[in-house]
């Protein structure tokens, strides 16, 4: 409240912003879909494409309790944004995985990031996606979101700060 009554002074509007795996604590799910103007949760597709890689340390796999988050916060004034990790093994499922989404949930923006290799990645065996195949399936997965009104975003070129939404329009600038 003090940073929007204190932005509002200065005649600044904020934007927060919290990125996460989705398993999150119902009881903060509220303050979150309050206060957040954006949340993005991380979901690598379907259950099986998900659990792949993000389990918890137990082996159990993460897909449903995350699930269970999207669809209580989509109830909420956030903006919510899924962002899905795309690897070798999902490249070809970016199409489906957007219809899977856009069937399951109720959200705002779809995001598509490469996975960016690490030594941990790649002992799991997973490996960034060939970059002409991603880009043909950001296209193709966007193909699929229009039905239900969701854009789709390459997210490290678009994922920062306010953008676009059914709320919300930037305004032009001109350059004098």
């Amino acid at each position: 409240h003090y940073t929007r009554m204190a932005c509002a002074r200065a005649r600044l509007v904020p934007w927060f912003e919290i990125t996460t795996n989705g398993l999150i604590d119902a009881t903060a799910l509220p303050f979150l879909g309050d206060y957040m103007d954006s949340i993005v949760i991380s979901l690598d597709g379907d259950e099986s494409f998900h659990d792949l890689a993000r389990r918890r340390p137990d082996g159990a796999g993460t897909y449903r309790e995350i699930a269970a988050s999207i669809r209580r916060l989509s109830r909420f004034p956030a903006e919510l944004c899924l962002r899905s990790c795309i690897t070798h093994r999902s490249v070809d499922a970016m199409p489906g995985i957007a219809e899977h989404f856009c069937s399951a949930f109720e959200f705002d923006v779809l995001c598509f990031e490469m996975l960016a290799a690490n030594d941990r990645s790649r002992a799991a065996g997973l490996f960034p996606p060939d970059a002409c195949r991603f880009a043909a399936g950001v296209l193709r997965a966007a193909e699929r979101a229009v039905p239900h009104r969701v854009p789709v975003i390459h997210g490290p070129s678009q994922l920062t700060g306010p953008r676009p939404s059914k709320c919300w329009k930037p305004r032009r600038w001109r350059l004098s």
